[in-house]
């Protein structure tokens, strides 16, 4: 299986970095007479039909939801579901 694209701008350099990793990855399954899925060519696919938000790591973001969870007891869908909440393009159901 190739290796996911990492946020949704696939000419950001962590994604041009994938396509050689996937092609390993393709060569080898090619090699070894195994099944290749072709995760990342499928959603980069999708993915060039909308806007594309680059990838981006916070880390006090990543500290603040670990707080959250291991602190607070909050479970990890209470935690997206109220940062999906304060996001604006989020749509009350």
């Amino acid at each position: 299986m190739s290796l996911p694209p990492l946020g949704e701008d696939l000419n950001a350099p962590i994604n041009r970095t994938l396509t050689g990793y996937n092609a390993a990855i393709r060569d080898l399954a090619a090699r070894t007479g195994s099944d290749y899925l072709a995760l990342h060519e499928r959603m980069a696919d999708i993915l060039r039909h909308g806007t594309r938000t680059p990838y981006g790591f916070s880390f006090p973001l990543a500290f603040a939801v670990a707080a959250q969870h291991y602190l607070l007891s909050r479970t990890w869908d209470e935690i997206a579901r109220a940062g999906a909440a304060s996001c604006s393009w989020t749509t009350s159901t």
